[in-house]
């Protein structure tokens, strides 16, 4: 059977993994995606000296995109997009987030993923 406009129905879509936030920002990725230019293969492995995204993703649209959401919104959409099953958002947000940490501290990273640092041990005496 075929399906028309006049059939369709709106439904909430339960996704409780997904605020409605980062579902927009999902949504706006595959509007692009699907309709306006398919996002071009990120291709391994990258040149020792590559520390932007903009020397790995050529479509400026992608790269707007990544550099309009915050470090916690890429973690959300890391997560959307492996909950979702979609391959090109999962490979950029995390593309995104690997040129965020390159070259940081032990100490920053720490701080970014929220990691408590191991406590200094005592000297054992005999």
């Amino acid at each position: 059977m075929e399906e028309n406009d006049e059939d369709i129905t709106e439904n909430d879509l339960i996704c409780q993994r997904v605020s409605g936030d980062i579902l927009e920002k999902v949504i706006d990725f595959c509007t692009h995606h699907v309709t306006i230019e398919p996002m071009v293969e990120i291709r391994t492995p990258f040149k020792s000296d590559t520390s932007t995204l903009e020397e790995i993703v050529t479509q400026e649209w992608y790269c707007k995109f990544c550099e309009n959401i915050t470090r916690e919104e890429t973690f959300q959409l890391i997560k959307a997009a492996n909950f979702l099953d979609i391959q090109p958002l999962l490979a950029l947000s995390v593309l995104a987030m690997c040129v965020d940490i390159n070259n940081k501290s032990v100490k920053d990273l720490q701080s970014i993923f929220k990691i408590t640092p191991p406590a200094k041990e005592q000297g054992v005496s005999s």
